[in-house]
């Protein structure tokens, strides 16, 4: 069984993924969440933290990103989706 961390780092691996599998850059990728600078892309992609803590993509965002992608929320959330292309 799958628990919030995995699920976390899936995606956090799967933005990162998609978003330069599809040439976006992280301020593109910010603006599109609605999020204020690009180094909270830095931070969800690379897990690090701030001063004002972890920032958390919102249920909006992550809707955002099923349609941008067009990828459905489960195989964000629980597919290694780089992992699965190589195989």
């Amino acid at each position: 069984m799958i628990d919030m961390k995995d699920m976390q780092n899936i995606l956090r691996k799967n933005l990162r993924y998609l978003r330069t599998k599809n040439h976006i850059t992280q301020q593109s990728m910010a603006k599109l969440l609605g999020i204020n600078t690009k180094s909270s892309i830095s931070e969800i992609e690379n897990s690090t933290k701030t001063a004002n803590g972890y920032r958390n993509l919102t249920v909006d965002q992550l809707i955002l990103m099923n349609k941008l992608f067009k990828i459905p929320t489960d195989k964000l959330l629980f597919v290694d989706l780089e992992e699965r292309e190589r195989e």
